[in-house]
């Protein structure tokens, strides 16, 4: 059901309640369900993860059938919700299962693992056989295409072994990482997006590898809890010094490891992470104590629940800790989500959601002040850990999230339950009893368009790989469609070598049409053949190499005609918007002194200057190449 209604009462009864910083972000629709089954509501998780176009993946209990362990078991009801909220797709799974994490690549499709007892159905055709029966738990990995139909199906404990557990899973680029476990045995399982398995890295003795994923130079990171002595990570030992430890590890893209960093614990705790832009490790748990992480300790919890945000750099430093602070009488105390508590956007700032009691002040004017005995809230920090905005919702009882998930665009979604009739902001979802699931959305506090963009620089261009030598940064500008064409707004982003795109993000663009201008450090300055339609909250698809009526003036040219392949000539060193003697004798000076490194000289992108840059430049001097602009 989807909420929006209003009660004015209660909005102004809860306004006075609650304390925290204004800010335009705001809840901007609620799906709920109210379920009629009672249990305890912690052994319930309502699963969510956004994709790249702006829909979210939903879990939801269709039916319930049993409680076993800390989770309960039934009827899975799959949906699927576009941006506005609305549902455009469901599908059920049957039997008993518990799904523990979703999912999404950049195609639409989902993947979700989890646990299941007797068989797993499906759909008509499709079904997964239990190895044992009774309350034998086996442990799953299903991707379902972007309408929600069967793509393919694994029973990862027939293929690993009857001990096997999944602790985790993460998309990242073309990969699905998943943490499984085998009693005190970890592996980071990598598979293809068709399910072969690529390789495995051996995490032992571990008891939990909760958190995975893969930083913008495909090094891998992973998380989890281990006890003390020698621990093995991808074949280099590590010696673990407390007797319960939070474990954070980096391998190279190959699985071997680069370093491990280990912080004292008091239990083995579930540990989330995520990989920022700039290559840093988001780590959110359970904070049991005031221990070290690196040379920063923690204050540590002061009533029952506490955590901890904190930031890893690439070297393995800890750069920064957040937690829920100290004060001189106890107001309140906080946990972090159930399933996925961690999220970051484009711009590195980190979303963190879970439970909360009390009053909790953050800093910088951040404050939550709970209505009922537990209620959800969001914390957004930028990224040198600094507050910008916390958020609240629920109502009497106790509430919490279960995940959290950043869209390209910013907008927040938060999935998990809540008790009785819940608040988001001014949407109030009805509810029944203490399980009442919901997925909600969030606004983002600078709206942006995006824009994906193709193309390959002519100097760059690998024939015999079809790829580029290196990535390389590229400047996008948005033009006016009519005269005098004046600059809209400007974004830099990377080309891949691999797959020949970016992405850039425009925030001051208005609704309409725009030429898309091209610089590049050493290419000929190109438009687009015609103006492209922009909106915020949208993203825009643009593909220079496929055919050369793509740039204004066709001004591009073939590299390779199988597969088809056109570029941005290449040679205009000084960017003067024409290809001439001034650029070839940049070039010689460069070459007469062996120049090398990241300079504008370096036309095919090799790291040096010499004469296979000066042989691209004097191929399009001598056709005259300059810009050609509207």
């Amino acid at each position: 059901m989807k909420t929006k209604l209003i009660n004015l009462s209660l909005i102004l009864i809860s306004l006075i309640s609650l304390s925290i910083k204004v800010n335009a972000q705001s809840f901007q629709w609620v799906n709920n369900r109210n379920h009629s089954f009672v249990t305890n509501p912690d052994m319930t998780a309502f699963n969510s993860h956004s994709d790249s176009i702006g829909n979210t993946v939903f879990t939801d209990v269709q039916l319930y059938k049993l409680n076993y362990g800390q989770n309960i078991y039934g009827d899975i009801a799959v949906k699927k919700y576009n941006a506005a909220g609305n549902l455009i797709s469901e599908k059920i799974l049957s039997g008993k299962i518990y799904v523990s994490g979703i999912q999404t690549d950049n195609f639409g499709y989902s993947y979700f693992a989890g646990s299941f007892m007797d068989t797993m159905v499906i759909d008509n055709v499709n079904k997964l056989f239990n190895t044992g029966s009774g309350f034998n738990l086996n442990y799953f990995l299903i991707k379902l295409n972007s309408d929600l139909n069967f793509v393919w199906s694994k029973n990862i404990t027939a293929l690993y072994g009857q001990n096997i557990t999944i602790d985790v899973i993460k998309i990242k680029r073309n990969f699905l990482y998943a943490g499984i476990l085998d009693f005190t045995q970890g592996y980071v399982k990598k598979f293809d997006l068709n399910g072969s398995e690529v390789f495995s890295i051996v995490h032992s003795p571990i008891r939990r590898l909760t958190g995975i994923d893969e930083d913008s130079n495909g090094n891998i990171c992973t998380a989890g809890s281990c006890g003390n002595g020698n621990i093995i990570f991808g074949g280099t030992i590590h010696n673990a010094p407390h007797i319960y430890n939070v474990y954070f590890s980096k391998f190279n893209p190959l699985g071997n490891n680069e370093w491990t960093k280990f912080v004292e614990d008091i239990t083995f705790s579930k540990t989330d992470i995520v990989c920022d832009n700039s290559n840093n490790i988001i780590a959110c748990g359970d904070l049991h104590g005031s221990f070290f992480f690196g040379n920063i300790q923690a204050q540590g919890r002061q009533w029952v629940y506490d955590f901890f945000v904190t930031k890893i750099n690439s070297s393995g430093e800890f750069l920064w800790l957040r937690e829920v602070p100290n004060t001189s009488t106890i107001t309140g105390d906080a946990g972090k989500g159930k399933t996925s508590s961690i999220a970051s956007d484009k711009d590195d700032n980190i979303y963190m959601s879970g439970f909360f009691r009390g009053r909790i002040d953050f800093g910088n004017n951040v404050i939550v002040n709970s209505v009922g005995y537990r209620d959800i809230f969001i914390l957004k920090f930028d990224k040198d850990g600094n507050p910008v905005y916390g958020k609240q919702a629920g109502g009497s009882g106790s509430n919490r999230s279960d995940c959290i998930s950043v869209n390209q665009y910013s907008e927040v979604f938060l999935s998990g339950n809540y008790n009785s009739n819940a608040m988001f902001d001014t949407i109030i979802a009805p509810g029944t009893g203490s399980i009442n699931s919901f997925i909600t959305k969030i606004s983002p506090d600078n709206p942006y368009s995006v824009f994906h963009l193709r193309l390959i620089q002519e100097g760059f261009y690998n024939h015999g790989k079809d790829n580029l030598r290196m990535n390389d940064t590229v400047h996008v500008y948005l033009r006016n469609s009519t005269s005098p064409y004046g600059e809209v707004d400007h974004s830099v982003g990377i080309a891949d070598k691999n797959t020949f795109e970016g992405t850039y993000y425009f925030h001051n663009v208005v609704t309409g049409n725009y030429y898309v201008k091209i610089k590049h450090r050493n290419t000929i300055e190109t438009w687009s053949a015609i103006p492209l339609h922009f909106e915020n909250l949208h993203s825009t698809n643009y593909d220079f190499i496929s055919s050369q009526n793509k740039a204004y003036g066709d001004n591009l040219v073939s590299v390779n005609k199988s597969p088809v392949r056109f570029a941005l000539l290449s040679g205009d060193v000084n960017q003067d918007g024409i290809i001439d003697a001034s650029d070839l004798t940049a070039i010689d000076n460069d070459a007469m002194i062996f120049n090398s490194g990241y300079i504008f000289t370096d036309v095919t992108g090799d790291g040096t200057t010499d004469a296979s840059d000066a042989s691209v430049t004097e191929n399009n001097a001598v056709q005259f190449v300059s810009k050609i602009v509207p």
